[in-house]
């Protein structure tokens, strides 16, 4: 017992806020786990950069869709910028899911090993 509270009262903490307690990891772990899959840094530094180079393209082709649409002044035909727009917020969509999913295989795998 510690400060008075019995150690399955502590356990039922610890299991009601994991987001509190962050499990930390051994060198010899996480190079295990790199091990298994070596190109995810590689996998997740594209991922990054082509959500942030689509962000960028996002926001350009909805304020020409915006300026189109309200001023009536377009400098491409709309024929034009709604593919871009869907393009580019699928290209943002499918790469934050990568990022995701990645991440949430890597900490399986560290859980695992």
């Amino acid at each position: 017992q510690s400060r008075g509270v019995p150690s399955s009262a502590r356990a039922r903490v610890r299991c009601v806020e994991p987001s509190k307690e962050r499990k930390e990891y051994t060198t010899k772990q996480m190079l295990r786990e790199e091990i298994e899959s070596p190109f995810r840094k590689l996998r997740q530094t594209l991922a990054a950069f082509s959500a942030a180079s689509a962000s960028v393209a996002l926001f350009i082709s909805g304020s020409r869709v915006a300026v189109c649409v309200l001023a009536d002044n377009c400098l491409q035909p709309l024929d034009e910028l709604i593919p871009n727009l869907t393009v580019n917020a699928l290209v943002i969509a499918v790469s934050s899911l990568s990022l995701f999913l990645d991440a949430r295989s890597q900490e399986s795998k560290l859980q695992r090993i």
